[in-house]
């Protein structure tokens, strides 16, 4: 959550900045705030709002930082927006994360008499690295003053006395782009592709010092190397096109990057599969979309005979004691930046489990963390609510299943062949999924369900449902509409049934029965229709197995559609950023 971007180079920074910003923008779109140094002063430009809604700014100078912001402590407002300077204008920092003891620093420097303007904790840190600067630079300055830090950080401290930039981080992503004669940081990929492909990712506990065209990067004060990578899309592949919002456009890509997921290294999935098979336990940990893709890989290997837990991150430290050095975690995640993610890993790196990753970013911190890694390659996804690395994951967790199994070919084959289906079934879904919209969209609440592989594909239908139209929606194991839910259920009610022609199809259709007998509206997502359904999505009848993939697609498309309709923007929910980088 929110996003860091700076330059040091040759060139007019501002200009360079607001740019990097409005590619930033889906971390977060609060506030947003510019800083630039020329001539011994900082001049500093930020405002509440979407930075894609600001007019381009002419600040002199050649280096510069930038934020745009998901508030955390503070509400959005112009004072509270990033960058923030010390009391006397000479040092300037943007931060992403949390300093969980800014309010004791606080109380310390106010008795210093430190001067402070916002509710931040990042204000707070600022003065605290200035408060350090008795005789030392500001490298060793903010060095001092992180020692005294509790919370997580990606910090750029910008002086108005000095031709370079002090980087630092701790359990929040920061990057350092290598260009010719100029240099940025970012804490994401994106809005350095304009100038350069080689990127350095930074560790917790580094510090390091951007000159115009040379960097060094430290370590418990210790100089260290970090190694470039190139990356590997262009920013060709982040812009909008023809298509009216990013999710749009990311719901249509699936065909190529379902097709790209299957591209892996033999080598890469016999290493893992390796480790799976050789695993007393294995434990599948994700967040939000990427734990409902890890629902779908539990269920694949459980079936193969393979003891399996599907958890949450944020509670997989609540189950450590069943960790032991003969299991297998499996971290699911779009970004690898997934705060919850990262502390739960490190939470359990005592047991000596080994780790495999399912990631889409390269570079990412739960990488670092990892025995081994499969990469999606779904490419940038610009838009909050995940769609192609939903399906980009799921493809990669049935390749793993279909080498675990001997049927690697016949599985790649299969993929393929739904692969191609993503764009017939979007074609054919459209006039429905625009009728059930224009009739539901004054609807409240939505139901989800769907029983066996297909319980994850309620819960994710559900969950893009809410994150874009603000609908309450949930999803639910079509038998657990008995023993509760089925409450809710009244005249009109919509109830969404994942309904495909494998083993579960009869089970589901006697749900659906239950919700129609109360008046439920019935939606119907199968390859043939039923007296039952009021509405009928067709998706092509399948090899049981890959009902995930085809089931979806055509809900993303409804909660997509229902937004727009609604008059909500689907790239940037409220209240919502693309990666969780905060617990």
């Amino acid at each position: 959550m929110c996003g860091i971007f700076g330059y040091v180079g040759d060139r007019n920074a501002s200009q360079i900045l607001m740019q990097g910003l409005k590619d930033l923008e889906y971390r977060g779109y609060d506030s947003w705030g510019i800083a630039i140094a020329n001539n011994g002063t900082i001049n500093v430009i930020k405002r509440k709002g979407e930075i894609s809604k600001a007019e381009d700014l002419c600040l002199e100078g050649r280096i510069g930082i930038a934020h745009t912001r998901w508030a955390t402590h503070g509400v959005p407002s112009d004072i509270n927006a990033h960058p923030h300077i010390s009391y006397d204008g000479a040092l300037a920092i943007v931060h992403n994360g949390i300093i969980t003891n800014f309010e004791a620093l606080r109380e310390r420097l106010l008795k210093e008499e430190y001067k402070f303007s916002s509710d931040t904790d990042s204000e707070v840190l600022v003065n605290l690295i200035h408060s350090k600067m008795n005789d030392v630079g500001l490298l060793e300055a903010t060095q001092a003053a992180l020692t005294e830090v509790e919370g997580s950080y990606a910090i750029a401290v910008l002086s108005a006395n000095h031709d370079y930039v002090v980087l630092a981080k701790k359990e929040s992503p920061f990057l350092i782009g290598v260009g010719n004669d100029e240099m940025f940081f970012a804490s994401d990929i994106m809005p350095m592709l304009d100038y350069t492909k080689k990127v350095i990712t930074l560790h917790d506990g580094d510090t390091a010092v951007l000159t115009q065209n040379s960097f060094e990067v430290f370590n418990s004060d210790s100089k260290v190397t970090r190694s470039a990578t190139s990356v590997p899309w262009s920013k060709k592949e982040a812009e909008l096109g023809n298509f009216a919002h990013y999710m749009q456009k990311e719901i249509h890509e699936q065909e190529r990057t379902i097709q790209e997921a299957l591209r892996q290294p033999a080598e890469t999935l016999e290493a893992i599969c390796s480790s799976l098979k050789n695993a007393e336990r294995i434990f599948i940990t994700a967040e939000g979309t990427s734990l409902n893709a890890g629902m779908v890989f539990d269920l694949l290997l459980s079936e193969k005979g393979y003891m399996t837990k599907c958890l949450r991150a944020s509670e997989l430290r609540h189950h450590k004691n069943q960790i032991t050095q003969d299991s297998v975690v499996v971290a699911v995640s779009q970004s690898g930046e997934t705060a919850d993610l990262i502390s739960a890993l490190k939470d359990i790196k005592e047991k000596n489990p080994k780790v495999v990753s399912i990631l889409n970013r390269v570079g990412s911190h739960v990488e670092q963390l990892s025995d081994h890694v499969i990469y999606i390659k779904a490419g940038p996804e610009i838009g909050v609510a995940s769609t192609k690395a939903y399906t980009g994951q799921i493809a990669v967790m049935y390749l793993l299943a279909g080498n675990l199994n001997g049927s690697l070919d016949e599985t790649r084959s299969l993929l393929l062949s739904t692969a191609e289906k993503v764009h017939n079934i979007l074609a054919e879904s459209e006039s429905e999924i625009s009728r059930i919209v224009e009739e539901l969209k004054g609807q409240r609440d939505f139901y989800f369900i769907g029983k066996g592989i297909n319980h994850a594909t309620a819960l994710e239908a559900a969950l893009k449902l809410k994150e874009i139209s603000y609908i309450h929606a949930e999803g639910f194991a079509g038998g657990e509409l008995k023993h509760g839910p089925l409450a809710l259920i009244e005249k009109g009610v919509p109830v969404v049934v994942i309904a495909p022609k494998d083993s579960t199809y009869q089970d589901i259709i006697s749900n659906a029965h239950e919700a129609k007998t109360r008046g439920a509206a019935i939606i119907g997502v199968s390859s043939e229709t039923h007296t039952l359904f009021d509405y009928f999505v067709k998706i092509p009848e399948n090899h049981s197995t890959i009902y995930p993939i085809t089931s979806v697609v055509p809900l993303q498309y409804l909660a997509y559609k229902m937004a727009v309709a609604l008059g909500k923007n689907p790239d940037k929910p409220r209240n919502l950023a693309k990666s969780v980088t905060v617990k």
